[in-house]
């Protein structure tokens, strides 16, 4: 899976962003083309009126991430807390990542401050850079999250750590350089290069040489574990029915198959699809059985070749069969289906211009490649938006759709795996 900065601004001349290739809303902002840190200028903002404001929302959860810039003041910070980033609104409430120059903190007089604050209230700094800051010289600054731990540095100097397990789930557009609303004291008076953010990655976790060059777009390539790992949120499934599985009671009572839906009868049939314009025998697709009374889904199967079988069924009981296209987002669903029974699937062929991809590997926990089905959901509506069986050799997958706006990744165990599945969530899709 690839993971790209979120924003990158290098303020060349302008407020366009790198990485998305847009600008942002600016306003009063300046630029200096004679002391520039890096690249062809910086942006100047006056302390009353400048700031810039992202086209885009994001929010980073409890995901890693790096923040990190260049700037320039001789400020003293007399009053009011002026703002490197903060977000746009007081809507969406939650909790929402801010950065500010701190006057008052004992500990941080003339510093350069990092707080995290509860919407719509405030909360005391996590990390701070501690150091006086106000010396007109440029000074390059990196904020860290790695896990629980947040840590603050200057120059590549490591000066505060800290731990919280905050999720920072305020979704919003945010502002560089003030805040809402536009509050004296709020306003940033100084100078600022290559600010850039990018999240999943903590890109400092000690002493480092600050940037000896202009920043670029990163990019990272993450493997998928399939391990321990516990959501924090509901998963979209495949289909609408239930994906509980219930254990069989296989043989008691006398029933082959459990008690509850066990017998001697079975329902078989055939998959097939539209590939290039002719019906193949398809294994790309799961079948899965429920009760049609509770919904619970007592059996599942992979077709070979294209053949399915589903066996040990009791033939007094209505059931629903339904299947789901790993590849695409096409389901059949049967209700009141009895058994024995043969049921033939076939599937539309796929007519999709896909623009934009994830792809990545998948490892078992001995670093080990395997197959393992991957699917991608969009973060804004939670539509399934395409999956893949990662390959067993290499371990890799990748997954084509139309939009380039943010999507959540989800890699699944097998049945008989005793863990739960891998997310990774707001994940920047590339150009295909």
């Amino acid at each position: 899976m690839e993971i790209r900065s979120t924003f990158l601004l290098p303020f060349n001349g302008t407020v366009e962003d790198s990485v998305n290739l847009q600008p942002w809303n600016a306003t009063d902002i300046t630029y200096n083309t004679t002391t520039q840190k890096y690249g062809s200028a910086s942006a100047a903002f006056n302390g009353t009126s400048s700031g810039v404001i992202s086209p885009f929302q994001f929010t980073l959860g409890r995901s890693a991430f790096t923040f990190e810039g260049w700037f320039k003041t001789t400020s003293a910070h007399a009053s009011g807390y002026q703002r490197l980033l903060a977000p746009a609104s007081s809507t969406n409430p939650g909790n929402f990542l801010q950065f500010w120059f701190s006057p008052t903190s004992p500990t941080q007089t003339n510093s350069f401050a990092s707080t995290l604050e509860f919407s719509p209230g405030g909360s005391a700094p996590i990390v701070s850079l501690v150091d006086p800051i106000n010396d007109g010289n440029w000074h390059h600054f990196a904020f860290c999250r790695n896990g629980d731990s947040f840590l603050a540095f200057l120059d590549g100097v490591l000066k505060q750590t800290a731990q919280s397990t905050i999720n920072l789930d305020h979704l919003d557009r945010f502002m560089i350089g003030r805040m809402y609303p536009s509050s004296a004291g709020t306003f940033l008076k100084g100078e600022l290069d290559d600010v850039h953010l990018i999240t999943y990655v903590c890109k400092y976790t000690e002493n480092f040489t600050p940037p000896a060059a202009e920043l670029t777009v990163e990019s990272y390539t993450l493997n998928v574990f399939v391990e321990g790992f516990e959501p924090t949120h509901l998963i979209p499934r495949d289909s609408e029915t239930p994906q509980i599985l219930v254990e069989n009671k296989i043989e008691k009572e006398g029933k082959p198959g459990g008690y509850e839906i066990g017998g001697l009868t079975s329902i078989t049939g055939t998959v097939k699809k539209y590939i290039n314009g002719v019906l193949v025998p398809y294994d790309g697709a799961v079948i899965r059985l429920a009760k049609q009374t509770n919904s619970y889904v007592y059996r599942q199967s992979i077709p070979t070749n294209g053949y399915f079988s589903i066996e040990k069924l009791d033939p007094s009981i209505k059931y629903v069969i339904t299947l789901d296209d790993w590849y695409s987002n096409q389901s059949r669903i049967l209700t009141e289906v009895f058994s024995p029974n043969v049921i033939n699937f076939v599937l539309d062929a796929d007519i999709v211009v896909n623009n934009y991809k994830v792809e990545g590997k998948v490892y078992d926990q001995q670093g080990n490649p395997i197959a393992r089905k991957v699917c991608v959901f969009s973060k804004t509506t939670n539509e399934f938006l395409g999956s893949a069986i990662s390959d067993e050799t290499t371990g890799f997958y990748s997954i084509g759709f139309v939009s380039p706006d943010p999507v959540y990744v989800v890699c699944f165990p097998n049945e008989n795996e005793d863990m739960n599945a891998k997310i990774y969530d707001r994940v920047v899709p590339v150009p295909v």
